[in-house]
């Protein structure tokens, strides 16, 4: 519901009155004690709480944050929305300003990210791992631009599964006999990755998992995308009050489906690409 419908419900014709009208007509009809936001009381009435008026009424949004309501009775007029036609070099500046906000704006420094990190071919790494704080057992990498898998491979460890991470990937002790050790693997990577850019959706858990597995290789020390933070909440926003969102979730709002199983090193990578490629493309 509205905030205005309280008012259209009980005074007729109110949506089409002018701002001072609609002020007369709810303190004629006794409605002028209901609380409001700020933005809500210009909108409505063109009035902002005085100087001196204390607030009695405040609730929690969405983002934790304490937002302050107020009742006509507290607020002054404001000065009435000028009536004369814009010139056309106020149009023209309104409209640069307008561009430039949208340009500096979250969700458009994330499509240019994107669109960068296409264009110069970085590479999405993915994990899968025996537990949390574990080691690699599974790692793919595969270009933005060509959508190419570059490399893939399950890795070598003596290191236990954990429940919890078997339940996820469905990688087991055995399927590791007979794959490269980590050495390898990273001696593989790094020839791959010399000159690229690195994204992870997840880059921080990928980064120490790749730190876990091959200690001091050279592509670690490059700095990573973080396709979650840098790229899928400013362009699509957060699921959960941690201010994350999933790969699979991310996906699902860009439209993109899956090529393979999730939570699989290389179908997570191909996803990530085509997600980013999805919001390159806005």
């Amino acid at each position: 519901m509205r905030a205005i419908d309280s008012y259209t419900d009980k005074i007729e014709h109110f949506e089409t009155m002018t701002f001072q009208e609609r002020r007369d007509a709810v303190r004629k009809a006794n409605l002028d004690d209901k609380q409001h936001t700020k933005s809500t009381l210009k909108a409505i009435f063109r009035v902002k709480p005085a100087s001196d008026s204390v607030s009695e009424y405040s609730y929690k949004n969405n983002w934790g944050k304490y937002v302050e309501c107020f009742t006509l009775n507290q607020c002054v007029n404001m000065r009435e929305p000028s009536k004369k036609p814009r010139s056309k070099a106020q149009i023209v500046a309104s409209e640069a300003l307008a561009n430039n906000v949208k340009a500096q704006s979250k969700e458009s420094r994330a499509i240019e990210l994107c669109k960068k990190l296409v264009e110069v071919g970085a590479v999405v790494i993915d994990t899968e791992t025996t537990g949390l704080d574990g080691v690699a057992i599974q790692i793919s990498a595969v270009c933005c631009k060509t959508r190419r898998v570059l490399y893939s491979s399950l890795i070598h460890t003596d290191e236990p599964i954990s429940d919890g991470a078997y339940d996820v990937h469905g990688i087991d002790a055995l399927m590791l006999d007979g794959a490269p050790s980590p050495e390898a693997v990273g001696h593989e990577l790094g020839k791959i990755l010399k000159d690229k850019t690195i994204v992870a959706f997840n880059s921080e858990f990928d980064h120490d998992i790749c730190s876990n597995t091959f200690g001091n290789a050279r592509f670690l020390q490059k700095k990573w995308t973080c396709a979650m933070y840098e790229i899928a909440v400013p362009a699509i926003g957060s699921t959960n009050r941690y201010g994350t969102i999933s790969l699979s979730n991310a996906m699902e709002q860009a439209g993109v489906e899956w090529v393979g199983e999730a939570h699989d090193a290389e179908a997570d990578c191909l996803g990530t690409v085509d997600l980013i490629k999805a919001i390159a493309e806005v």
